[in-house]
């Protein structure tokens, strides 16, 4: 089950920043992929041995240096230096060399040639764990999950007490859809590394995906526990509160959140969604308003600064808001929809329906979209676009009960009896609970 389907009804005008709010890896699943790389646990035990290969030995030193300050340019100029000093790859340290220059391409986003300086190490020792741990990583940052996999367990198999090759495998199998056997592999990594934010972090997201809501909280709370100013931890926290319907704590995790990360509007706008369900749109207002001086997700939180003045029936004010918002992203579709809802409420038609159709355009399958529409031609009298309007919403939701039940009223307002017994009966043999509300219409007519 995701995270979004069960969101409290006044998140849902956001829902998609709930999802970015986890962290990910670009690969569009909910990973955090922070935790230091499995190639950097050799650092610390690397031989400075002068060697007998010339400047060999000090390049490879001073590009231990640079990737520790994550110099990775400099790194990978002064790797390359030094495997041009042994073509034949003789020199004692070569397989550092390679493993390391593998991982600065891949921090580099060079990720096929990362990939092949790390095989060129396993050529020389096939059981190099950091270089199959290497391209499990790159693998990952390739979306070339199953190779990931592959690498990955190779690691393991060679040393099954790398915390971060687990955390790499659990994260491979997460994209795989093998819930459970990325749950067991962060296990295994927060076993061997109980600070070991990001497996806390994915273990969460991995339990939620399964619908383990109570597992999800206790591993964000694990993760706020490993490390206490880990705000992707608090704000996972929050989320997961939220889908409990405890929006207090829900509220408590977001505020610790937005004290470690301030610039983060993001984080406001998640406050300030919490404080709604809470009942408090007083502080809602501030937060959304604290998201627009951080300037970051700007567009946004002048939207739900707009949603705020609309619930209280301050259309001008509504309108206001929802236009700044627009100048930022005419594309907003969303936004068209809510202005559309307070041009209706001001009785300024003509101008809502233009604006409900900019968003049906920008947003083909924006329900609610729809059914605004059909709702201004309903109370117009227009009942072939109303039909209309409430049959394309009905193909986008088919299983939306609430729909069919404004088909019947606007079939029997047009004199259409068979049509409006024709979605009685859907009605009625769906079992819907709606039925008993439209019986006394259809009996009436």
């Amino acid at each position: 089950m995701s995270v979004l389907q069960q969101l409290p009804s006044t998140w849902k005008e956001d829902r998609h920043l709930a999802q970015d709010s986890i962290e990910h890896d670009g690969s569009g699943e909910f990973l955090s992929l922070e935790a230091p790389d499995p190639t950097e646990e050799l650092l610390e035990g690397f031989n400075h041995s002068a060697g007998n290969f010339g400047e060999m030995p000090e390049f490879i030193n001073e590009s231990i240096k640079c990737i520790r300050k994550k110099e990775w340019p400099e790194a990978e100029a002064l790797l390359r230096k030094a495997l041009d000093l042994d073509p034949l790859r003789k020199h004692p340290r070569v397989i550092i060399a390679l493993v390391n220059l593998g991982y600065c391409l891949d921090k580099l986003g060079d990720h096929t040639d990362s990939i092949r300086f790390y095989r060129e190490a396993m050529e020389i020792d096939s059981e190099c764990e950091v270089a199959h741990a290497g391209i499990a990583q790159t693998c990952l940052h390739m979306k070339h999950y199953r190779e990931a996999l592959e690498a990955g367990e190779r690691a393991a198999m060679i040393n099954p007490s790398n915390a971060k090759t687990q955390f790499n495998i659990g994260n491979a199998r997460l994209n795989l859809a093998d819930i459970p056997g990325a749950i067991n592999a962060y296990q295994a990594a927060i076993k061997l590394r109980p600070n070991l934010t990001g497996a806390w972090l994915n273990l969460g997201t991995a339990c939620e995906s399964i619908g383990d809501l109570a597992g999800a909280i206790l591993a964000f709370e694990g993760a706020i526990k490993a490390d206490p100013n880990y705000a992707k931890g608090w704000m996972n926290l929050g989320l997961m509160q939220g889908r409990h319907g405890r929006h207090g704590e829900s509220v408590k995790a977001f505020k610790k959140a937005v004290e470690l990360e301030r610039s983060n509007g993001k984080l406001y706008i998640l406050l300030g969604l919490a404080q709604r369900c809470e009942g408090n749109n007083a502080a809602a207002l501030e937060s959304f308003k604290a998201a627009v001086s951080s300037n970051s997700l700007v567009d946004k939180a002048w939207n739900n600064i707009g949603l705020i003045h609309l619930d209280v029936e301050q259309y001008e004010e509504a309108l206001h808001a929802f236009k700044k918002s627009i100048a930022l992203n005419p594309e907003y579709a969303k936004v068209h929809l809510n202005i559309g809802k307070a041009l209706a409420r001001l009785n300024r038609e003509d101008e809502a329906v233009a604006s409900i159709q900019t968003a049906a355009a920008l947003r083909p399958d924006l329900t609610a979209a729809y059914i605004l529409l059909g709702e201004i031609h309903a109370g117009r009298g227009e009942h072939v676009k109303a039909i209309g309007a409430y049959g394309r919403a009905s193909e986008i939701q088919p299983g939306n009960d609430g729909i069919h039940v404004r088909m019947l009223r606007i079939h029997l307002a047009a004199g259409k009896r068979d049509a409006a017994m024709a979605e009685y009966k859907y009605l009625a043999d769906r079992g819907s609970h709606l039925v008993e509300s439209v019986k006394s219409e259809i009996e009436s007519d």
